[in-house]
């Protein structure tokens, strides 16, 4: 039996958050119903997306946030192969069909139910935990980054900022060979990444990032991801590459960045914008899982109910610091 309508956090205008009701638009042939068990947030871009510091987002309020849907296919159209009820499965950004009358621009992942076509659904490997598969995209966003700025083995990598992605980023270039140091001013992300993600992990208030560089490598890190979003630390990036070297700024950065041509000039900089995901780094990522050679897991700081999600919001807004991998519950 479909719903007739569910409920969704929706993103009303700058700094506003709320839970909604809104309808659940009839199947089509070719779509499935999804019932949602677990969402991740992110947290860089959703903060991003609740400040107003994406470009063009103060136009698109009231949205649904969201890129990271887990949960079980509850109905099917006619038309839907390869799927079956009760296969667990993930939906992406803006996967979700809205009703028009609701009056929203898109559809993200935070809402119990959806309503999509067969073709946005990934299925979820046998023994991938559903929080970490609610987290994966995140390993996806870092994925691109890698592909444009790729270490080889033996590479020096550093990687700036440990949230998710930026452990993400780590744990992945490992993968790849690289011998990858971390860096975050927060205690428990440091700790977290010399334990999960990185070869080394150092916190620049206490010990000098460019120095462990340099002794590590006289010439320099091969390549430096900054996942910080802080537009102002692209000088002290440049400054820890050899000559020449790659700089991926992974994540989003909403102000602008200023580039002293020669400094960069000099270095012979390959420098990468990556942005978002596609399905097929969900699935590996998801592979990754299965592998064990991916670890999310542990990184997760918040489990909360869906149905205190304003607070999580609230939190995300006044204390980011305390929060590294956060999941909304949706039963």
């Amino acid at each position: 039996m479909i719903p007739e309508t569910c409920q969704a956090v929706v993103f009303s205008g700058q700094g506003k958050v709320e839970l909604r009701e809104i309808a659940i638009p009839p199947l089509e042939a070719e779509e499935i119903l999804v019932r949602t068990l677990c969402t991740g947030i992110s947290i860089g871009t959703e903060r991003w997306y609740l400040t107003g510091k994406v470009k063009g987002v103060a136009e698109r309020y009231p949205l649904i946030p969201g890129y990271q849907r887990i949960g079980i296919i509850q109905e099917m159209g006619s038309a839907v192969p390869n799927f079956k009820v009760g296969d667990r499965v993930y939906l992406g950004a803006w996967a979700m069909r809205l009703d028009p009358a609701d009056g929203l621009s898109g559809g993200g992942a935070h809402s119990s139910h959806a309503v999509s076509h067969y073709s946005r659904a990934l299925p979820i490997p046998e023994g991938v935990k559903t929080e970490e598969a609610a987290l994966a995209t995140l390993a996806a966003v870092s994925q691109v980054g890698l592909e444009l700025t790729p270490p080889r083995l033996g590479d020096l990598a550093v990687v700036i900022g440990q949230g998710i992605v930026g452990q993400m980023s780590a744990q992945l270039a490992r993968q790849l060979g690289a011998y990858v140091v971390t860096s975050d001013l927060i205690e428990q992300r440091v700790a977290l990444s010399q334990q999960y993600s990185a070869d080394l992990a150092v916190n620049p208030q206490v010990e000098d990032l460019a120095n462990i560089v340099r002794r590590l490598s006289q010439e320099g890190a091969d390549l430096v991801v900054d996942t910080s979003g802080n537009s102002n630390l692209f000088a002290s990036d440049l400054g820890l590459l050899k000559t020449p070297g790659k700089l991926c700024l992974q994540g989003y950065f909403p102000e602008p960045i200023q580039v002293d041509f020669h400094d960069a000039h000099l270095k012979r900089a390959t420098v990468a914008f990556p942005w978002g995901f596609d399905l097929s780094g969900v699935r590996r990522s998801l592979q990754l899982l299965q592998l064990r050679r991916l670890t999310i897991g542990p990184l997760i700081t918040h489990r909360i109910p869906a149905s205190q999600a304003l607070d999580a919001y609230k939190l995300l807004l006044e204390h980011p610091e305390e929060i590294l991998g956060m999941v909304l519950l949706w039963e």
